[in-house]
């Protein structure tokens, strides 16, 4: 597990327990400090990300201060932030984040500065690398060496059973012929016409 190889530090595994995440600088590991959520969409606090723990991932969606109007039409900015960890070894590797509902209309992906880490410590130079959530991104494997991996992206499916279009499940979906690990870190931005509710439920 890439975390506890850099971290040694685990998170708390139940689920829907929000988190505040920082990095300790005086011992050097990720410390995580337990807050009450009260709403699915809060307001974030400038240097603090809360992340609810789910059984896949922990994420996190906050609405920006940034407005788009195109065309006459105006939109809100949220961002979806995640953290999921291929800690065992497979060909494939799917984590739920969870769902993001919209009270009326789509949701358009604008940004996406996710990352994909791996171990690297026996390879050429060392340490880790850190490449785009992208097919040919670098994984790693039991030899701790970086290699590209054949398919790996963010999907956001709104065509899951019989929910409704509005509701957005939100997936890491990766694939590659030998099995691989990694540590995936979702960074993106979208934007849905301006006054529409919008939750996040985590899986």
């Amino acid at each position: 597990m890439n975390i506890d190889k850099k971290f040694r530090r685990e998170a708390p595994t139940e689920t829907r327990q929000s988190l505040g995440v920082y990095f300790d600088r005086e011992d050097k590991h990720l410390a995580y400090l337990d807050q009450n959520r009260d709403e699915h969409v809060i307001a974030e606090k400038e240097g603090t990300v809360n992340l609810e723990v789910g059984t896949d991932a922990g994420s996190s969606l906050v609405k920006t201060s940034t407005t788009y109007n195109f065309g006459g039409v105006e939109y809100d900015t949220y961002r979806l932030r995640s953290w999921a960890f291929f800690n065992t070894a497979n060909t494939v590797q799917i984590a739920e984040l969870g769902y993001i509902y919209i009270s009326n209309g789509d949701m358009f992906i604008i940004k996406n500065s996710s990352n994909i880490e791996a171990v690297d410590f026996n390879g050429v130079v060392g340490g880790y690398t850190n490449t785009p959530i992208t097919p040919g991104a670098l994984v790693d494997d039991a030899t701790d060496v970086a290699r590209k991996v054949d398919t790996m992206y963010l999907n956001q499916d709104n065509t899951v059973g019989s929910f409704p279009q509005n509701y957005n499940f939100m997936y890491i979906v990766g694939y590659d012929a030998a099995a691989f690990e990694c540590d995936v870190y979702i960074d993106v931005e979208f934007i849905v016409e301006k006054g529409e509710t919008v939750e996040f439920v985590v899986s």
